[in-house]
Order: structure tokens, then sequence, then C-alpha cells
């Protein structure tokens, strides 16, 4: 969901609480929020697995006979296109469900709204609609932050400005620090916050009594959101610094189950606590493609940048071939990550290694 297809640019870009949380959060809150309507939640979406691919669903609602598939765009930039209308509406018909719903935090176009007119089953919640849904789940507590006024980029002669910055190893970890102040300042307001007979929420609720909910719910929210939010954060930290994340280490036990029945793969063993060896039969086998599948199976158990899989074929018939092929699943061609010493894994005897370039 981070990556934008090419699309006209929104025609309102909003710059408010919404705005700032991430795409994992924003899938979080719309769980909650169809949760108190009634509906029972699978929350499958990337923002819950962490997984890489979410099937183009990332909530699933089921009410006596209603089975609905979501998918949430945290868009604001770019305006959702027909594409996503059509894929959805596919997605839909091969769940066999009863309805879908596509929502965006920003716009979408019009040949996506056409499209969605076209299918009764099809709902589309923009970002002007999620905003009203969430008007008291989302208060404007704390008033969103003016825009600042930009700063130019010093002026270097034949040197074209660049419309982004490059991500840099300090980038996160200011990102973060700032996640963490807004999140006080959040804790404080709610602290401060007095429920007297002319505040908003009072009103509102009395206004709008069904669609209100309760302050717990409000602030076990705006905690679940801060929390999604630092933990995002606190991944994107660890990759930018190339160091595994340490809450979330691979099970060797499990990693080993896991790839048991991934085919191409016969033994697998630990040889240390970061050094995984994968035995193959065959020289195709003995690729990075192979690493891949190797480091995707193992995602689900943690963070694979603290995994280098060694890939050697059993069946080599040179001494080049017998050569481990190594790679940490997260980097590329000889990187490793932090306090990750590279290791020449050679379970090749030299004597049979040298007898084998004899032969040749």
């Amino acid at each position: 969901m981070g990556i934008y297809p090419q699309g006209r640019k929104i025609q309102h870009r909003y710059a408010d609480e919404l705005a700032g949380v991430d795409w994992a959060a924003f899938e979080r809150l719309f769980a909650e929020h169809y949760r108190q309507l009634g509906y029972r939640v699978e929350h499958s979406g990337t923002g819950a697995s962490h997984a890489r691919y979410d099937g183009g669903i990332d909530i699933k609602l089921y009410r006596d006979d209603e089975y609905i598939v979501v998918q949430c765009k945290h868009w604001n930039a770019l305006q959702v296109t027909h594409n996503y209308v059509h894929e959805l509406i596919g997605v839909m018909h091969t769940q066999h469900a009863s309805g879908a719903i596509l929502i965006t935090s920003g716009e979408f176009s019009k040949a996506a709204l056409e499209a969605a007119a076209q299918c009764p089953a099809m709902t589309l919640i923009d970002g002007a609609e999620v905003r009203r849904i969430f008007e008291i789940s989302l208060p404007t507590l704390v008033p969103a932050p003016p825009l600042l006024p930009e700063v130019p980029f010093p002026l270097v002669r034949g040197a074209a400005r660049p419309r982004h910055r490059a991500s840099s190893d300090f980038d996160p970890m200011i990102i973060a620090g700032s996640i963490v102040a807004a999140v006080l300042v959040l804790a404080l307001a709610y602290m401060g916050l007095q429920d007297t007979p002319e505040s908003p929420g009072r009103l509102a609720r009395e206004a709008h009594p069904v669609a209100m909910p309760r302050p717990a719910d409000v602030v076990a929210t705006a905690g679940a959101l801060a929390a999604d939010a630092l933990d995002a954060q606190a991944r994107n930290t660890y990759k930018a610094m190339r160091l595994p994340d340490f809450r979330r280490p691979v099970d060797h036990e499990a990693a080993r189950a896991a790839l048991r029945n991934l085919p191409g793969v016969g033994t697998t063993t630990w040889i240390d606590s970061q050094n995984l060896l994968v035995l193959v039969s065959g020289q195709e086998l003995r690729s990075n493609r192979m690493i891949d599948d190797v480091c995707m199976a193992l995602d689900p158990l943690g963070d694979t940048m603290g995994v280098v899989v060694n890939v050697q074929d059993v069946m080599a018939k040179t001494s080049e071939g017998a050569d481990v092929l190594s790679r940490n699943c997260k980097l590329q061609g000889d990187e490793r990550a932090m306090f990750q010493t590279k290791r020449q894994v050679n379970a090749l005897d030299p004597a049979l290694r040298a007898a084998m370039k004899a032969q040749q």
C-alpha cells in the first residue's frame, strides 16, 4: 500500500490526524469501527499479519447471512482509480461474498465512481465520508498543526531541485521521536478534557446517540493507533539501520518446520544463531530465487533481517557448483545486518574439493 500507481492527483489534500496515521493503523481503525457496528471482524490485511500480500482483502465482515470483503487505501496524494474497483469486484465474486467495500482516506477518480455504480453490491467510502464516520473517534482535541512554509533547497548550478529527499539512517529516528511527542500531547489532551455541558463531545452524543462510541473506546482506539504507529516506525528504524528487530526473532525450530514442505528444499540446519544452511539437489535450485522462497516462508515467524540463508547443492559435480550461495533475507549481495559478520560457509571438505577439481 505504500506504492502509488499512476493516477490523477487528488483535488483536496487533508492535513489532519487521520492523514497522519500509517496505513496499518488505518486498517485497524476500520476493523474496530465495523466490530462496534456488530460485525464479526477478521482483520486479514497486511496491517494485521505483516505479510507481504493480503490477496486483495484487508478486512472480512460477517453478520447473519452477510459476508463483505473490505479493501483500505490510505492514499493522500493520488486518487484511487477504477482498476481497484474492478479488482475488488473480482475478489468479491471469487470469495462468494455478498458485498464489497473500498475505502480511501483520499478520493476516487471519476472512472472509479462510474465503475462502482454498475455494481449494486459495491460500496465506495471516500475521505470525506471517512471523516464524517470518525468525527468522534478521531476528535479534534488537538488541532492538526498548520502546514509549515516550504524551506527552499540551496540552489546549485546545474542540479535540479529534488522533489523528495532520499531516506537516510537518521530520518526514521527523527520521525519516531516526533511520533512519541505527538502521542504524549494526545495523552495530555485526553487527561485534561472535561465533559462540560458545552463541550463538543457531549453535544455530539446528544445529537447522534447511536453513532457515539464510549469515551473508553475512543481512548482505546487512539491508544491502539499510537501503538501501531510507533511499532511501524520502530520497524522502519530497524530497517534503515540494518539492525535486526530483537523483539521479533525467528524461532529456529519453527523455521525448520516451515521449510519442511517447501518445494526443492532438502535438509535444513542452523550453523549458528544467524546462518541457516539449506541443502538442495540440483544447480537450478542453488539460486537467489530459492533464497527468496526460503525468506518468504520465514517472514511470518519474525524479523528476517537477522537471518542469512546459505544454499548448497549436494548433487554438485564441480567444485564451483559445490560452493554455497549466501545472502541476508532483507539485503542484497554480500551486505549484512548490523553486528552480523560475513561467514564463509563451506561444508565441502578441502581434500574432496581438490579431488573434484582434479577430475574436471
